[in-house]
């Protein structure tokens, strides 16, 4: 099979080896940094038997070329 001429390909987590690839690959970008931030307020918190918010992370689509509709079709 070929990528995207008889498929599409989504990746997750958006490496930098991402766009590299051929063809460059679409993926989901999150913000990596923000979650092991908030994973170790939560965790002191919890040590502290208190209550944190939730987070919801905001993820982007990074649309590239192993998408078939990103090639024009």
């Amino acid at each position: 099979l070929r990528v995207p001429d008889d498929m599409s390909l989504v990746g997750f987590d958006d490496l930098p080896a991402s766009s590299y690839t051929m063809p460059p690959l679409t993926s989901v970008r999150q913000p990596m940094g923000e979650m092991g931030q908030w994973l170790a307020r939560y965790v002191l918190s919890r040590l502290r038997d208190e209550t944190i918010e939730p987070f919801e992370p905001r993820q982007e689509l990074m649309l590239r070329e192993s998408v078939a509709s990103r090639r024009g079709r």
